[in-house]
This record gives C-alpha cells, structure tokens and sequence, in this order.
C-alpha cells in the first residue's frame, strides 16, 4: 500500500518536459498566473496581481516558458510567480520565477517563466479562500451595499464591513471576482461582529445552491488556494 501511494505521488509531479508530452502545457495553453511586484520573494496574497496569460513558447532544456498578456504588469525579472490551468483530470499548479520581461507597443507583454515542475491539486469543498479585489454585492430588503470579501468557500464567505446586520438576515448576492462573469447567490447571514471604531464583519451561509453553482465555487477556490497558497 505504501509503494502504490508513493508511485501515485509522483505521478502528481510532473516536470516541464512531461507537462509538454503529455499534451498539458504547449504552446496556445491558456491560464492564470499570480505575480508579485517584489523580487526574490514568496506571493503575498494581499498584493499579488492575477492575469490571464498564453504560452506561447516551451523551451524544455532550459525548464522555461514563454508567456504573453495584455493585463498590466509591473513585475520585474526576479520575481516569483505561480501559474495554473485546468487539466483534463484537474488543476495543475506550479511555482516559477519571471526571468525576463518586455512590453510591446500593442500594450501586451511577455515574460520568460522558469517553471521546472506542475503538480496536480486535489479539489476540496471547505477551501476557505482571501481572493484579491473579491466584492460582495448584496440586498437585503430595500437595503443594497457593496463590500470585500474578505474570504470565500463553496458554502459561505465573510464580508468586510457590511454593517449591522443581524443574524437570520437573508441576502441576494452578486459575487463580482476579477476576470470571472458575476457569481448570484442567496446566503444568510450566520453572525455579525461590530467594533466600537464602527468597522464591522458577518459571516453568510449560501442557501438554496445548485449542485452545478457549488461544484463551480468549490472549483474556483480549490484554483485561488493552489495559486496563492
């Protein structure tokens, strides 16, 4: 039992040359990728930038890749990066470091990506999640305000000073999430914690979700944990 769990570990790690034979990342592979203004160090999810990006090159015997974006970008060479896509049997994942970057007059740049290995992340329903520029809209009665997500998971979140608002308070909630088209939801409002400076926090159930919506979230904070972690 131990060799078999060991073998199907490794089989979890590929390296970039495996990646690329496997058909997994070629050139026209379409993911995310986390970028961290400074150099040298890990991402920070409170400040790490998210963006789109295209392979549009592999290079095998240096474990590079080639990657291009018209997101903005502010990263210099050095900087640690993490890159994800959607397999076909799940999320893969791998750390990476940019080495080298240029920006073209069209306003889309590139970037050479040291990437040696991708890993397979398993997805889990309780991920509880701090996705960067995450937004709750929300109404409760004739009541509507914006507020952060301060965290999120296939079951519920927690908002960021919403204000008052008492437990059993029902919600209709459009999720806004960068690059991703509005998530709506209905939720509950389980607790609600006011300071006296007047800053104030609630944590909310979802309600009444499909099994097609949660399996979404479930797949959408499985994806930002793996990228941010």
């Amino acid at each position: 039992m131990r060799l078999s769990r060991r073998r199907a570990t490794a089989k979890a790690i590929l390296n970039l040359a495996d990646a690329f034979a496997a058909a997994l990342v070629q050139p026209g592979t379409v993911g995310q990728m986390g970028l961290s203004a400074a150099a040298g160090g890990r991402l920070d999810p409170a400040s790490t930038k998210i963006s789109e990006v295209r392979v549009e090159q592999v290079d095998l015997l240096n474990n590079t890749i080639t990657v291009s974006s018209d997101d903005p970008c502010d990263c210099p060479p050095g900087a640690a990066v993490r890159f994800a896509f959607a397999g076909p049997n799940g999320l893969y994942v791998g750390a990476g470091v940019i080495q080298d970057i240029s920006r073209q007059e069209s306003g889309v740049w590139e970037a050479g990506v040291w990437l040696p290995n991708l890993r397979l992340v398993e997805e889990r329903q309780q991920v509880r999640v701090r996705i960067p520029g995450a937004r709750a809209t929300c109404r409760t009665g004739s009541r509507v305000f914006d507020c952060p997500v301060a965290d999120v998971s296939a079951r519920g979140m927690m908002l960021y000073n919403p204000g008052e608002l008492p437990p059993g308070t029902p919600l209709q909630i459009r999720l806004h999430i960068p690059w991703l088209p509005p998530i709506d939801i209905q939720g509950v409002v389980v607790w609600n914690n006011v300071t006296r400076a007047g800053s104030s926090r609630a944590g909310v159930k979802f309600t009444r979700v499909a099994p097609s919506l949660q399996a979404r979230l479930s797949k959408l904070c499985t994806f930002y944990h793996a990228l941010l972690s």
